[in-house]
């Protein structure tokens, strides 16, 4: 168990690092337990704090996931 340390995005705490992953995955439950509200629509979703700033968008891939880029 960690916390994520890139600067470009938000501090996510909690965080389970597994090296056989190819790439990271986010626990929509986890950050809604911490009091952030996810959207999603076809091609986008977000990420919104308890005071309503977008902190995290992703975009969907070829392969249904969804890519998050820092804002």
């Amino acid at each position: 168990e960690g916390t994520t340390i890139a600067s470009e995005l938000p501090r996510l705490e909690n965080v389970l690092f597994m090296d056989c992953m190819r790439a990271n995955l986010l626990s929509i439950s986890q950050i809604c337990d911490n009091h952030h509200h996810v959207q999603y629509n076809l091609n986008e979703c977000s990420i919104v704090d308890s005071s309503g700033t977008c902190i995290i968008k992703g975009f969907r891939t070829s392969d249904n996931c969804y890519r998050i880029k820092p804002l």
